[in-house]
This record gives C-alpha cells, sequence and structure tokens, in this order.
C-alpha cells in the first residue's frame, strides 16, 4: 500500500530494502516492483517493520516491475 499526503508526504508498505537515498532521489525496492521518488530535500522519516515514511517536496513517482 503506497499513501501520498499532498505532494510532502508519503507512506509505502512492503518495502524490503533501500537501493538509493539523496535528498532529490530514494530508490525502495518491494517484492514485486521498484518504487523511484523524485523530489526535493527528500528524507526517511521511519523504516520500520516494511514501512517507509518519507518527507519532502514530492516532484516524481515512477514504479518498475521487477
Amino acid at each position: 500500500t503506497t499513501q501520498i499526503i499532498g505532494n510532502t508526504i508519503m507512506s509505502i508498505d512492503g518495502c524490503v530494502g533501500v537501493k538509493k537515498y539523496e535528498p532529490d532521489e530514494i530508490v525502495l525496492r518491494t517484492k514485486e516492483y521498484m518504487l523511484k521518488i523524485g523530489g526535493i530535500e527528500l528524507s526517511m522519516l521511519t523504516f520500520s517493520q516494511g514501512r517507509v515514511n518519507i518527507r519532502g517536496e514530492i516532484k516524481s513517482l515512477n514504479i518498475e516491475a521487477l
């Protein structure tokens, strides 16, 4: 499950790993897809039990099947 609140907060369930973590791009891996989040001043607030919460100005979202 992925939820986006406005363009500043995002919550992703089912995350199994972080491929990239930069202020302008975060790439997360789930069992089924890669999720690329592009933006400005992105940061992970939490990563616990497969749930990731991201804050920052979200500009783009790209989902790639594995």
